[in-house]
């Protein structure tokens, strides 16, 4: 190993000041990027796990929705589930039927 002399220290000295002077700058913005980033894709993941939130509440009431749908009518309801759309029907063919009919009434 050789030995350093005092003005071969002094230059070795400078050199890594000079390139270390050169370099930092460039360590501190890609330290920023990556902090810029990782706040980023933090604040993508609550939003994510928001809508994710959202959206389950969501299909939970659709779901409670269609199960109201698809029960068969409770036992104190009036109707059988078939006359809500017949009586109406019925009804309405009654109602037609004068109007229908020729005569001198009209």
């Amino acid at each position: 190993m050789p030995m350093t002399t005092l003005p071969d220290a002094a230059l070795l000295l400078a050199m890594r000041g000079a390139v270390r002077a050169e370099i930092q700058p460039l360590f501190v913005e890609m330290q920023r990027l990556f902090d810029r980033r990782i706040a980023e894709l933090h604040a993508s993941m609550e939003l994510v796990d928001m809508n994710e939130a959202k959206l389950l509440h969501e299909r939970a009431v659709v779901q409670e929705q269609n199960a109201g749908l698809g029960a068969p009518p409770s036992t104190n309801s009036r109707n059988t589930g078939a006359e809500p759309t017949e009586r109406p029907a019925a009804a309405s063919l009654h109602m037609a039927e004068p109007a229908a009919r020729p005569g001198p009434y009209r």
